[in-house]
């Protein structure tokens, strides 16, 4: 049952982040790992790391979604903006969905570094409290 947490809410995640009319419009996409040819600027929807939120007669899981948003701009503050709009997109995530009730969300970090291909990189993990339901 934890696997279906797990898959139900990262397409959640995707679908937010993809029906984000201010973000679609400042972005080139929102990809997976490893997608060819992305071009920046755009998001990546990387690993997803979970354990145990269960209770005694329902199953959940606390996740941490981590989020990469690629920014080719010769500055940081590009891919901060950027990263502002994800949070926001992610924030407004509906609260129940097919298999799963979010209990708590909340960004739990956001690192921005310049990679060495000289993209700005903010690497955002989301924390998020969900049970089977």
């Amino acid at each position: 049952m934890s696997e279906g947490i797990e898959a139900a809410l990262r397409a959640a995640i995707i679908a937010a982040l993809n029906d984000d009319a201010a973000l679609g419009a400042a972005i080139n996409g929102v990809f997976e790992p490893g997608a060819a040819g992305p071009h920046a600027p755009y998001v990546e929807v990387g690993a997803m790391t979970a354990r145990d939120w269960g209770t005694k007669d329902r199953d959940g899981r606390e996740i941490v979604a981590t989020l990469r948003v690629h920014d080719a701009a010769r500055e940081g503050e590009g891919v901060s903006a950027l990263a502002a709009l994800v949070a926001a997109a992610i924030a407004a995530m509906p609260r129940v969905g097919t298999g799963y009730a979010i209990g708590s969300l909340r960004l739990r970090q956001c690192a921005i570094a310049r990679a060495t291909s000289g993209e700005w990189i903010a690497t955002m993990d989301f924390r998020v409290r969900a049970l089977a339901g």
